[in-house]
């Protein structure tokens, strides 16, 4: 039923019909399958079916049409990444640790080390978009490699930017964190301001350590900076 519902809603595609599934509709049809999926093979057999470009499931969508519906794509990103990341062994540690020093600003190490990330980029030979570039082509062109797609192949080619992550990804934005301040960048902050203060003829000088005390502050950032700058 789940499947069914998905499929009749991305297939809407009038903007009055479409503001009216995501006002009154898709919200609580997207709740309900999150809650009852868990694993990448759970939601893989749920979409795949319908998602999969060369799928003989008769509530198959076109994803050219996916392609254009941001909320189902920013729904469909999470759901897939917090299914493949948040339960993992690396994301346990990263939890216990973290919340153990209660937030507080790790230096770069200590996340690198926490997540794992000694080897890890994203696009070590690739531009940012060049995979999907790659797999809308094969799509276009409908080539045999297509039949072999998984469900990030899917994702990807619909622009949900899915490969390459990791909990690190997910963490920062399960917290809502996209620059991820740590103690050498605080530290550098610091002694520039303090430099800066001295060279404007400031009597006061501005401390930013105690005001990012941990990373839920770090949006402060910015105003403290302004503030040192004001005197």
């Amino acid at each position: 039923m789940q499947r069914r519902l998905l499929s009749l809603a991305l297939r809407v595609k009038s903007r009055r019909g479409r503001f009216l599934l995501d006002t009154f509709v898709t919200p609580t049809l997207y709740d309900q399958i999150s809650g009852s999926v868990g694993t990448v093979a759970e939601v893989e057999k749920l979409l795949l079916p319908i998602l999969h470009p060369k799928s003989d499931d008769p509530l198959r969508v076109d994803l050219s049409h996916v392609q254009r519906d941001i909320r189902f794509r920013s729904w469909i990103r999470n759901l897939y990444l917090n299914a493949k990341y948040s339960k993992t062994e690396v994301m346990k540690n990263a939890e216990t640790d973290l919340s153990r020093e209660q937030l507080e600003i790790p230096s770069f190490g200590r996340l690198v080390k926490i997540f794992n990330l000694e080897k890890w980029n994203r696009h070590p030979e690739h531009k940012e978009n060049e995979l999907q570039l790659a797999l809308m082509k094969a799509l276009r062109n409908d080539c045999v490699t297509v039949y072999d797609w998984s469900l990030e192949d899917v994702l990807e080619c619909i622009g949900c930017c899915v490969v390459g992550l990791n909990e690190f990804n997910v963490t920062c934005e399960k917290m809502k964190i996209y620059d991820y301040v740590t103690k050498e960048y605080i530290s550098q902050l610091s002694t520039y301001l303090y430099k800066r203060s001295r060279e404007i003829k400031k009597e006061k000088v501005c401390n930013c350590k105690p005001a990012l005390k941990n990373q839920k502050n770090a949006p402060t950032l910015f105003n403290t900076f302004v503030r040192c700058l004001q005197g």
